[in-house]
């Protein structure tokens, strides 16, 4: 049997059904992604967004960790998933940039970094739970990529993890490809914060990376200044 770990994943067991064909139970154990990331283009860079509470199983484990995670200076992962997991992932990712890098001579291409986390996640696709999020400007601008199971998918805003079911009519009623820098903080911030509100599996703060073709900044919004968690 799988033992728990400290993960962002919440693992559930449930009475075993043994297939009649298999002699396996597929849905033994019942993954959920808990965690909420949101990551949207603006105009001239990227705002990714994360709340900051890992769990293992229906244990609050930490409240304060950071998943966002940086691959070079000009792009940044959110992950949700198996913490374990997503860690062995983007780390391996890095060191894969930092020898292109070498050799590239120039600002790294998003599309590299989201291609390479594409291929991971596919190779381990039976064995990790993992869904990231990547987003970076290069010489040809801004880009977000979802992926997820081998699947890399461009996309203006997206957003992954348990609590991004809670806020999908939030962000397409609300999301708009013209935002400035300050407006796209406050639509990310507003919406991981009202998931908050809705997800049992996210929670703590709000964690936020601004990217530019020059680099990123953090900014961080503890739970007492969020909206919406009267």
């Amino acid at each position: 049997m799988l033992t728990q770990k400290n993960t962002e994943q919440t693992r559930i067991p449930k009475q075993i059904s043994l297939d009649p064909h298999y002699g396996i139970d597929f849905d033994y154990f019942y993954k959920d992604l808990g965690t909420t990331i949101v990551g949207l283009k603006y105009e001239g860079g990227v705002v990714l967004a994360a709340d900051c509470r890992s769990t293992s199983g229906n244990y609050v484990a930490n409240r304060t960790n950071d998943k966002l995670y940086p691959l070079a200076k000009n792009i940044v992962a959110a992950k949700c998933g198996g913490a374990a997991d997503t860690q062995f992932i983007l780390g391996t990712v890095v060191k894969y940039l930092t020898q292109f890098q070498m050799e590239f001579q120039g600002i790294i291409p998003v599309k590299v970094a989201a291609t390479l986390v594409g291929k991971l996640t596919y190779r381990y696709k039976d064995h990790f739970s993992a869904g990231i999020i990547i987003g970076g400007v290069d010489e040809t601008g801004p880009h977000v990529f979802s992926v997820s199971s081998g699947s890399v998918i461009e996309q203006p805003m997206t957003a992954s993890g348990s609590g991004s079911y809670f806020i999908s009519g939030f962000l397409d009623a609300h999301f708009q490809e013209n935002f400035n820098k300050q407006n796209a903080i406050e639509f990310a911030k507003s919406a991981v914060s009202l998931a908050i509100n809705k997800d049992n599996s996210s929670g703590g703060g709000v964690r936020i990376i601004d990217i530019t073709l020059e680099g990123y900044t953090r900014h961080d919004f503890s739970f007492n200044t969020l909206p919406y968690q009267s």
